[in-house]
């Protein structure tokens, strides 16, 4: 090697070790970065996927997660649920999410399910079965499926209703009730809020 290519790959091995040298405090900061980059796009995938909408049963339209309510279109249907005449609880927040808000939601546990949306149309029982993620059909109801000599009893507004469960559509002060058993407890009166 000559000696004029080795004084300048001693000047390289030199100007690299002080950038080394000089550098060291900025390591953190490309990982502090990086993190920051992450947590960026780990909020963005959440914000995307709660932004969806539940998966519809088959042929049921999808029930939008929107980022506000959406009060153009505002009304209220209870909802009671017996199986083996013990009463179910319908979760307060069902339907709510720290990003979105579905159409279909609840804000206590009383079994008023709140329809809130931008637009009138027919939402359904089904819809909100979806949005809380539990299922409903002639033969199984929150997980529990029909036994022998049991069925399931649904009443709107105190008249039973033969049809599939699912397809009940939400109407205002509505009053649905599901039962499966028995026993077939007597429904319990429900005084909708003032205002509601």
């Amino acid at each position: 090697m000559s000696a004029r290519r080795a004084r300048r790959a001693a000047g390289s091995a030199h100007a690299n070790k002080g950038l080394t040298a000089r550098a060291w405090w900025r390591r953190p900061l490309v990982y502090v970065g990086a993190l920051a980059v992450l947590a960026v796009l780990a909020v963005g995938l959440a914000l995307r996927s709660n932004s969806s909408t539940a998966p519809p049963a088959s042929g049921e339209a999808v029930v939008p997660c929107s980022g506000t309510e959406m009060l153009s279109y505002h009304i209220h249907a209870h909802l009671e649920i017996d199986i083996r005449g013990a009463r179910q609880v319908v979760p307060a927040n069902t339907g709510i999410h720290t990003t979105c808000l579905y159409w279909l939601h609840t804000h206590d546990d009383t079994g008023l399910i709140h329809i809130e949306a931008p637009v009138s149309a027919v939402y359904t029982l089904g819809q909100f079965f979806t949005v809380w993620g539990q299922p409903l059909s002639r033969d199984q109801v929150l997980g529990e499926h029909v036994g022998p000599a049991e069925a399931v009893h649904v009443f709107v507004n105190g008249q039973p209703y033969e049809g599939d469960p699912r397809t009940i559509p939400l109407e205002a002060h509505e009053q649905i009730v599901v039962q499966l058993g028995p026993p077939y407890p007597s429904p319990q009166s429900f005084v909708f809020p003032p205002g509601s």
